[in-house]
């Protein structure tokens, strides 16, 4: 169409009205495009200025409602479902390059394609970065003046690598593989995702936060066994956490608080499991101290081998047996399997002399925890006599009172091993009062225990319920009898019994709801 044509259908005043209006339209939209960025920028500001009057909040695992409260009731939390459903689709979230992107860069990209603003928060004390418009903002040090300096807080914090995108899915997925890319965890809350590089979290240990002490000598032999597992197992928690991590033990309830990284909270969660599994396993301890008369002088080793031929047609049998070093008895250790009866036991060693039970009785411990056990009778005796004199030069007889204890003492410290056999250390120390003489010196008289004792300290591994017979400990016991004589006295005679103890000890391991 020529301009003849042109000037035909549209004159001239028609034609610059009509370029006039376009113009002015043009430059209604410029005004229009910076009003509208300048409103956005501005409601940018008022959320930063809102978010910096936030208390920051610390992700937890723990939700409580108002009303009467039993106690805390732990409840994981899924940070996948709060999240809006579009953004959970297979294809909500695309992006693939062949250029590596830094973690601002990722996190700027995410807030601009979900339209959920991303906060990441650095270092143990949370300082909390924003990515706004391609640059990123300190918002704990810059007071809201948007800038990129922080290069050096992220080097600082080891999060200066960078990554090459290939983000395909839901929200969530592209989450959780940058979340394990740079060690970090997110969580949705108040209409934001925020990556927290510190993350703080309660353990619970099944263990009281005792120190159990216990001493054995012997002749020239001291055995000192100190249990300190609290303190051990801070040790060991110390080897799997970094420098900047910190960790807090209330050993009166005891919690421990970290303070950590996700990936330590993975290694110190797997160890606290395991240790709660092994300290957690319950064991009950039966026994049985018996005292046989002997008559014979072949020893309790030939009571315990008859013991062994008659057990085969009993429910139990004798599994194993062998003596001890300097032992003059034919077998003097022994263990016992099967459905196990201290009164079927008795009844077989009646056959070689009388049977007394000494002590029947029962402990229940935990794994790596020492138990004592003690059944005793204590006799109190003059122990010295002296003479002082008082204020006025009066002499006064003063007698110092001593105090003996006689009867049973055991220590027992069983530990689990992986096969589930149990190691047992134990202590034991049996001692009788056989005499208590009286010695006069200047008219002053005082008292002589007369005490046979007998105290060793072994160790055994037995299976599940199996029972350790250990036997051969023989001594000669001093009895009184008072017998009748003339007709206003009477007679003390004394007399001597050979007598072999023995000892069964039955470790059993307990099974335990979980919960």
């Amino acid at each position: 169409m020529n301009s003849n044509k042109i000037m035909k259908y549209f004159p001239i005043p028609l034609l610059c009205l009509l370029v006039s209006s376009f113009l002015s339209g043009c430059d209604s939209m410029k005004k229009f495009d910076s009003r509208e960025i300048e409103t956005k920028s501005r409601e940018q500001y008022q959320h930063l200025a809102e978010y910096r009057e936030k208390v920051p909040t610390i992700p937890s695992g723990l939700q409580y409602e108002e009303g009467f409260q039993l106690g805390l009731i732990p409840t994981s939390i899924n940070n996948s479902e709060e999240l809006p459903p579009a953004l959970q689709t297979d294809n909500s979230f695309f992006w693939k390059s062949n250029t590596n992107a830094d973690l601002p860069t990722i996190l700027n990209r995410l807030s601009f394609q979900t339209g959920i603003q991303h906060y990441l928060f650095v270092g143990s004390d949370y300082q909390p970065i924003s990515y706004i418009g391609g640059l990123a903002t300190n918002l704990s040090v810059n007071i809201g003046e948007i800038h990129s300096t922080i290069q050096p807080l992220l080097t600082e914090h080891g999060l200066d690598s960078s990554i090459k995108p290939d983000f395909k899915g839901s929200l969530s997925n592209v989450l959780d593989r940058i979340s394990a890319h740079y060690d970090l965890e997110w969580v949705y809350e108040d209409g934001n995702i925020n990556l927290h590089q510190f993350v703080l979290k309660s353990y619970s240990l099944e263990l009281l936060p005792t120190t159990t002490l216990s001493q054995s000598t012997i002749g020239a032999t001291t055995t000192n066994v100190n249990l300190d597992l609290l303190t051990e197992i801070q040790s060991s928690l110390k080897n799997l956490i970094h420098d900047d991590e910190e960790l807090v033990t209330e050993a009166g309830t005891g919690t421990l608080l970290l303070n950590a990284r996700p990936s330590t909270h993975g290694r110190v969660g797997k160890y606290i499991k395991q240790i709660n599994s092994e300290l957690g396993q319950q064991i009950a301890i039966d026994v049985s101290v018996l005292t046989l008369n002997q008559e014979e002088s072949e020893g309790v080793g030939v009571a315990f081998s008859i013991v062994g031929e008659a057990a085969s047609g009993n429910t139990f049998e004798l599994v194993e047996t062998g003596s001890m070093t300097g032992a003059n008895t034919l077998a003097n250790v022994g263990l016992l399997s099967g459905d196990f009866s201290v009164d079927s036991f008795l009844s077989l060693l009646n056959r070689r002399g009388k049977v007394v039970v000494e002590t029947r009785t029962g402990a229940t411990t935990s794994n790596n925890r020492m138990v004592p056990i003690q059944v005793i009778r204590e006799i109190a005796f003059a122990k010295t006599v002296e003479s002082v004199a008082d204020e006025n030069g009066i002499n006064l007889t003063r007698i110092t009172p001593g105090q003996l204890a006689t009867g049973f003492e055991m220590t027992l410290l069983p530990r689990v091993l992986n096969n589930l056999e149990i190691l047992l250390h134990y202590n034991i120390r049996i001692s009788d009062l056989n005499d208590l003489k009286e010695f006069t010196s200047n008219d002053q008289t005082i008292q002589l225990p007369n005490v046979a004792t007998t105290e060793f300290e072994q160790q055994a591994i037995l299976g599940n319920g199996e029972t350790l017979v250990l036997a051969g400990f023989e001594r000669e016991r001093l009895t009184s009898n008072h017998k009748k004589g003339s007709l206003f006295s009477n007679q003390v005679v004394t007399e001597s019994q050979k007598i072999a103890t023995v000892i069964l000890i039955r470790p059993r391991l307990l099974k335990r709801k979980t919960r």
